[in-house]
């Protein structure tokens, strides 16, 4: 029998390892989970496979992570995983190609997430697959914008007022996410033009690590 492992589940997962201090990330990260749900890759069987769901997990930790890093020097703290919390060391042996839970307890700190890290590279690409699918709609410019506003509040014109000749006159606001249904209208609204005046060299970087796959977790 399936079981799926729901947002609410990996949600304490997402916040301890959070960038901002907003919503808004969380909303992002339940974008993510809700892709991953659409291609039934939060389902598992047996304890294994709900390892690897968790691992799909720490993958959008890391792509967000990554993209932080990328877009706005922000540092991200990557080799504080508490994977005691989440994986036994049973698993963690298995999950890391190795033969005995001691031969996994006497690695190094560094060798172990060295191994945890190739894990998350195995999970990766179907990660990123269902991402670009379910919330890019195919296009690496609308998973930036995913990205993008769910780290920082973006300036947008707004008609101000309209004088007797007829000319348009318009103020600039800052656009406030309210709630999760917010954020995800606000990324249809904004996936176009944010891409074209909010993008500077560092999300220039960041826009091209994308459009490669998120690849070097």
């Amino acid at each position: 029998m399936k079981t799926k492992v729901t947002f609410d589940e990996v949600n304490d997962l997402f916040y301890s390892f959070r960038v901002w201090n907003s919503n808004r990330p969380t909303y992002w990260y339940r974008l993510a989970w809700k892709a991953l749900e659409s291609d039934g890759l939060t389902v598992y069987r047996n304890v294994l496979e709900k390892s690897l769901v968790y691992g799909k997990a720490f993958v959008l930790v890391r792509m967000y992570g990554v993209f932080s890093q990328l877009a706005w020097g922000e540092k991200f703290y990557s080799d504080y995983y508490e994977l005691d919390n989440y994986f036994s060391p049973l698993i963690l042996t298995e999950v890391c190609g190795l033969n005995s839970v001691y031969e996994y307890e006497n690695l190094s700190f560094d060798e172990q997430r060295s191994f945890f890290k190739d894990f998350l590279d195995t999970l990766k690409d179907e990660v990123f697959i269902s991402l670009l699918k379910n919330i890019g709609h195919g296009s690496h410019s609308r998973l930036f914008t995913s990205l993008h506003l769910s780290a920082c509040r973006i300036q947008h014109e707004v008609l101000d007022e309209v004088d007797e000749d007829g000319n348009e006159y318009y103020d600039t606001e800052d656009f406030e996410f309210q709630d999760y249904d917010d954020f995800v209208a606000g990324i249809d609204t904004f996936s176009g033009e944010l891409h074209n005046y909010e993008i500077d060299s560092c999300r220039q970087v960041a826009f091209y690590w994308i459009s490669q796959g998120m690849g070097n977790l």
